[in-house]
C-alpha cells in the first residue's frame, strides 16, 4: 500500500472492527493488510500485539459448539493463522497469500492486484469498515458481486433493494418480476405502507419459462456490509411465506444472507442453527465471482491507497 501525500486514511489492527463476532475474522484481514503493505506479520510477533492490546482476555470463540467439533485454539494468534490456512486452503490459487516463514506473504508479488477476486472483497469490507475515502459504495458494490456470482452459477439474479433502485417496493417487485419472468402481484398486500424492499436485496431463482403456476427455485436474501452482530436479523429479515405470496408461487422461497466478511466457523454454525437460511461469505463468492468490475477496482485502489499501521 503506499502512502498518500496527504494524511492517507489510516488501517490498524482493531479486533472489534467487525463485530465481537468477527474478532478473528478482523484479525485475519489485519495481517493480510499488513502483508500487502510489505510487514511481516508472525504469529509471536501478532500474539504479542494482542497481548499489549489486553485482547488476549477475550475467548476466541464465543459460541459452545458440539462436543465433535475440536477445541478452542491455544492462543488468538494459532485461531488467527488457522482462519488464513483455511482461506488457503478453501481458495487455493483465488487466495493471493501463504503462509512462510511463520509469517504471511503474497504468493506472488507481480500479480494484478486490480484483478484479485480475494482483494476486491477483501476491500468492500475494509473500505466499509474503516471508513476510507472512496466514491464507490462499497455496499451496492457489493450487492452486485452477489447478484453476478450467482448468475455465475447460473441463478438469474437481480438486485432490488434500497441502494440498487431507489424507488418503492411495488417498483422494486416489479422490476425484479420482470427480470425473472415472474409474475408477481401488481399492488402487494398486505405490506407495511413504508416498505422499501420489504427486507430483500436480491431476488434469485432457476425459473422455467413456460409461465405455469407449476412453481421455481426462488431465492430472497440480505446484503449487507454491516457488523456482526447484525447478521441475525438481517438473516431474519426476509419473510419466505410472504415473499411467496407476493411473487404468486406455491413454494416459499429460500433466505440467504451475503456478506464480504470470512464468517468464523462458531458463529455461521450458531446462524445456520436456527434453520432460516444460508450465510454466502467471502470464501463462498470469491470461489465462484466473475472478473473484477471497474466499481471493485476502485474499492481495491481505495484500500491500497490506505495507509497500514505495522505490528
Amino acid at each position: 500500500m503506499t502512502v498518500g501525500t496527504s494524511s492517507p486514511a489510516l488501517v490498524e489492527a482493531d479486533i472489534d472492527r467487525y463485530g465481537s463476532d468477527a474478532r478473528v475474522s478482523a484479525l485475519a484481514d489485519y495481517v493480510e493488510l499488513a502483508a500487502l503493505s510489505g510487514y511481516r506479520v508472525t504469529r509471536a510477533r501478532l500474539q504479542d500485539l494482542i497481548v499489549d492490546n489486553e485482547w488476549v482476555r477475550r475467548p476466541t470463540r464465543r459460541y459452545l459448539l458440539p462436543d465433535d467439533v475440536e477445541d478452542d485454539p491455544e492462543s488468538w494468534a494459532d485461531a488467527v493463522f488457522s482462519m488464513l490456512s483455511e482461506r488457503e486452503a478453501v481458495l487455493g490459487d483465488l487466495y493471493p497469500f501463504v503462509e512462510q516463514g511463520r509469517a504471511l506473504k503474497l504468493k506472488t508479488p507481480g500479480f494484478s492486484r486490480l484483478d484479485s477476486p480475494y482483494l476486491a472483497l477483501l476491500a468492500i469490507t475494509v473500505v466499509h469498515a474503516w471508513e476510507l475515502p472512496c466514491a464507490t459504495p462499497a455496499e451496492s458494490t457489493l450487492e452486485s458481486v452477489v447478484a453476478s456470482t450467482l448468475g455465475q452459477l447460473g441463478i438469474s439474479a437481480v438486485g432490488i433493494g434500497a441502494t440498487d433502485r431507489g424507488t418503492g417496493f411495488v417498483d422494486a417487485l416489479a422490476f425484479g418480476g420482470a427480470a425473472l419472468a415472474l409474475r408477481p402481484m401488481i399492488d402487494p398486500r398486505p405490506r407495511s405502507r413504508s416498505a422499501k424492499d420489504a427486507g430483500v436485496d436480491t431476488l434469485a431463482g432457476v425459473v422455467w419459462r413456460d409461465y405455469r403456476p407449476a412453481g421455481h427455485w426462488l431465492f430472497i436474501g440480505q446484503v449487507t456490509v454491516g457488523k456482526s452482530q447484525s447478521w441475525r436479523e438481517k438473516l431474519n429479515q426476509p419473510d419466505a411465506p410472504r415473499w411467496a405470496k407476493f411473487l404468486q408461487e406455491p413454494l416459499h422461497p429460500q433466505v440467504f444472507l451475503a456478506i464480504p466478511h470470512h464468517a468464523q466457523d462458531d458463529h455461521i454454525r450458531d446462524l445456520m442453527a436456527g434453520q432460516r437460511g444460508i450465510i454466502i461469505d467471502r470464501l463462498r463468492l470469491v470461489g465462484n465471482k466473475p472478473e473484477n468490475t471497474p466499481a471493485e477496482r476502485s474499492l481495491i485502489e481505495a484500500m491500497l491507497d490506505a495507509s497500514v499501521t505495522g505490528p
